[in-house]
């Protein structure tokens, strides 16, 4: 019970504290976890004493209580367990509601690790044109340098990335982690690296209200924007090659 409740506690907090996110609605799994435990011990109990099956049984600290009263309320929590996820199925997975794609331009993907899936347009350009260049300018294992929350961008156009964390921003949850982190960006030094046009909206809400966030990412895009150049881009993202090539 302790290991579920720390395991909640930890995803919870991985991501971000985005109550909307899709980590919230599995942090509840350990909750539902001990539960359904605690009650299945009451239940058990009361199978061990004779004749309370039908009887009130005495708690510590609680005068009575029935045994239909945990019947009732395991029967409450699978309910609730299936209504929250009812209710979300329109937010969380749209396709319960409408097509997301509806009204906009959209791609078939041709790309090894995205084989026919059909995304936007300006997604799958963006996608298509890094693949093609990175394909074209770096060998397999070469790391490139993505910065600040392009994760899963590594595993599409297959390059890896530097040090632990996929997501730069996975470091910011630790001093010493951010450290580490840019320690090994600044000695790799990889000959390329990608940045969006634009940091999403979310970055001021989700991760700048914590001061050290932000310095963790004005001292990487510092160190982006003084050794790096321009050299292409695709409708969201600036391609940059390294001034100096080792």
């Amino acid at each position: 019970a302790a290991a579920a409740a720390v395991y909640g506690f930890m995803v919870y907090v991985t991501g971000f504290r985005n109550l909307w996110a899709s980590v919230f609605e599995m942090s509840l799994q350990p909750e539902k976890i001990i539960l359904f435990y605690m009650l299945s011990r009451l239940i058990e109990f009361w199978g061990h004493v004779p004749g309370t099956r039908t009887k009130i049984v005495h708690v510590p600290g609680i005068r009575y209580v029935s045994p239909k009263w945990v019947y009732v309320l395991m029967a409450g929590i699978i309910i609730s367990s299936l209504g929250y996820s009812i209710s979300r199925f329109n937010k969380r997975f749209l396709f319960f509601r409408k097509d997301p794609l509806k009204g906009q331009e959209v791609q078939r993907m041709d790309l090894p690790r995205l084989k026919n899936m059909v995304i936007p347009l300006e997604q799958a350009q963006d996608l298509s044109m890094l693949n093609d260049f990175l394909h074209q300018h770096t060998t397999a294992q070469e790391p490139v340098l993505m910065y600040p929350e392009m994760g899963a961008v590594h595993f599409i156009v297959d390059r890896p990335y530097i040090g632990r964390f996929a997501s730069a921003t996975m470091a910011w949850m630790s001093p010493q982690w951010h450290s580490q982190w840019f320690a090994q960006v600044r000695q790799a030094r990889p000959r390329y690296a990608v940045v969006p046009k634009k940091i999403p909206d979310y970055f001021e809400t989700s991760y700048f209200p914590v001061e050290a966030n932000r310095r963790h990412f004005r001292e990487t895009m510092g160190f982006i924007e003084a050794n790096y150049i321009p050299v292409s881009q695709t409708p969201s993202w600036i391609i940059l090659q390294v001034k100096e090539i080792r």
